[in-house]
């Protein structure tokens, strides 16, 4: 899975040269129609939680494009554009 979200960002930024940045919910759309996500609920949960696991594991680096937000409670998933 992790491989298919690498292109699906890479994709969205090769077809969206003025982004920057874009939050997990359009990315997790872009999953879904490639169905490698089966649905998309609560605005990308599935993926949300694979970041999550992905962070408790020190294994972000395997995702370039993500860049979590961290608040005092929450973290904010995006994902930008690779400089």
């Amino acid at each position: 899975m992790i491989q298919e979200i690498n292109k699906a960002v890479q994709s969205y930024f090769q077809n969206n040269t003025d982004a920057h940045e874009v939050p997990v919910k359009v990315i997790a759309s872009i999953l879904l129609e490639r169905k490698v996500l089966d649905r998309n609920h609560a605005a990308g949960l599935k993926l949300r939680q694979l970041l999550k696991k992905l962070d408790r594991q020190n294994r972000l680096d395997e995702i370039p494009f993500v860049f979590p937000l961290r608040k005092e409670q929450y973290t904010y998933w995006y994902f930008k554009r690779q400089t």
